[in-house]
């Protein structure tokens, strides 16, 4: 059950951030159930380089997996802007640059 107090994230959104990022072997998507995973470019060990997001609702994922995944993958102020324009969400005082 998704925390009252945050909204969720459009897993698709989530999925184009990450695949963006460039971190990401192409091709490494494995979807089974509700559960996503990817595989980050590098040579450690596999379980050190395995992503996992997981629909927590049809379509959405949890606001703390999406934040997770923003500040690993560098897309935080995407993040933000999208929840401000599709969940009219805004925390805090964020200030954007001038």
């Amino acid at each position: 059950m998704p925390d009252q107090f945050y909204p969720t994230i459009n897993i698709d959104f989530v999925e184009e951030q990450i695949l963006q990022s460039g971190k990401i072997i192409p091709d490494s998507k494995l979807k089974i159930g509700s559960t996503a995973t990817f595989v980050t470019e590098g040579t450690q060990a596999i379980h050190k380089r395995l992503v996992i997001i997981r629909e927590i609702e049809d379509g959405a994922i949890s606001f703390e997996n999406a934040t997770a995944m923003a500040l690993k993958f560098n897309f935080m102020g995407s993040l933000l802007k999208w929840l401000e324009s599709n969940k009219n969400w805004k925390d805090g005082a964020y200030v954007e640059p001038q």
